[in-house]
């Protein structure tokens, strides 16, 4: 369990030692899969929950400067 606890962020560590002991108390090995595997399911889920805002900052990045105090590589302005 603390090698599971260590790999966690602390703000995650009461939620996955909660799944690890319902994994790790399963009655036989394809009980412990299925409730490893509903686990999962739920956190890639919520991993893609901000995406479209992170995905809105990389297109913001990638928006030309228009203040025109860009110079190329050669020294001309662009």
């Amino acid at each position: 369990m603390r090698n599971i606890l260590g790999q966690c962020a602390n703000r995650h560590r009461a939620e996955v030692a909660a799944a690890a002991k319902l994994v790790l108390q399963a009655t036989d090995m394809s009980e412990a899969q299925r409730r490893l595997a509903e686990k999962n399911e739920v956190w890639q889920e919520r991993k893609y929950l901000d995406m479209d805002e992170f995905n809105d900052w990389v297109v913001s990045q990638k928006m030309p400067d228009d203040s025109g105090n860009l110079i190329a590589m050669n020294g001309l302005k662009t």
